[in-house]
């Protein structure tokens, strides 16, 4: 990638242009990197095409697409009634970072009509249960307070202690409906449109998802299938073997080299900017 970059810039090395020092051409390829991943997956780019749009824009960030289930962060509060927090991904040692949101689910524990009060002792085994107040839930490996929430026995027998009331409850997994915060306040009071079985209602807020439930509908477990950030490029010029190359699929390099040329030509202010650009225009 960096011999391509030095020959698109400068035709055949002839020192006609700056000749960029390798840390240069890293920046101008990351730049080119991440610019392209928001183009092919935004579908600001010459064909007009997003994600999944064509088998090519599939392909072109297939590399980046990461799974993760993540559990609910009870440790944060402060949101919106009966809502769940989940932290995203942002784990730059594995380079595992949140980017773009692709697919959205959770798994949702309820109350429905056969839903019935439950008494100490009648804890059946690997069964959800929401409660209403506050209780102690034992088990043979301990104790935990649960207020509001849910839980699920293990495979022994249980009982629990408190003022609370707990209810025998169905889980299943549903879809999750992205809104934007000045819309909140309406779904809310629409009843074809706020949090049900069918579908919960999902924020942003800084590094995480908030997840909105109802008294009766409680969000557990987040599926997350999502575009991940792309590791830097970077050319190691002591030891190359310690070189990292883009993590796009294969047939991406090159179009990064292109891209990265075009913004090089333009910072330099060369003349042969426009013609880069028209060369671009036909990138698929």
């Amino acid at each position: 990638m960096h011999i391509n970059f030095k020959l698109g810039v400068d035709k055949s090395d002839t020192m006609a242009t700056p000749d960029f020092e390798p840390e240069e051409v890293d920046s101008w390829l990351n730049v080119a990197q991440e610019r392209i991943v928001k183009q092919r997956y935004s579908g600001h780019n010459f064909a007009r095409n997003s994600l999944e749009e064509t088998q090519k824009r599939t392909d072109d960030l297939r590399e980046l697409i990461m799974s993760e289930s993540i559990s609910p962060d009870l440790t944060h509060t402060g949101g919106k009634p009966y809502s769940v927090f989940y932290t995203l991904p942002n784990d730059s040692l594995s380079n595992n970072i949140y980017w773009f949101a692709i697919n959205e689910e959770v798994e949702i524990v309820y109350k429905d009509c056969n839903s019935k009060i439950v008494v100490s002792g009648n804890l059946q085994p690997l069964t959800y249960y929401i409660v209403n107040g506050t209780i102690t839930y034992t088990t043979e490996e301990g104790s935990q307070l649960v207020t509001d929430a849910y839980f699920k026995t293990d495979d022994s027998h249980s009982t629990f202690t408190g003022n609370g009331i707990v209810y025998s409850a169905t889980s299943k997994r549903t879809n999750v409906k992205p809104i934007h915060h000045d819309d909140y306040n309406l779904l809310i009071k629409d009843p074809f449109n706020k949090s049900y079985k069918g579908s919960i209602l999902r924020l942003m807020y800084q590094d995480k998802s908030e997840l909105v439930g109802t008294q009766n509908v409680i969000p557990g477990t987040y599926y997350l299938r999502y575009i991940k950030k792309p590791r830097n490029i970077y050319y190691d010029v002591i030891i190359p073997s310690n070189s990292i190359n883009s993590e796009l699929a294969d047939h991406m390099h090159q179009e990064i080299v292109e891209l990265a040329v075009s913004i090089a030509l333009e910072n330099i202010e060369s003349r042969r900017y426009q013609t880069n650009l028209n060369e671009l225009s036909t990138q698929e």
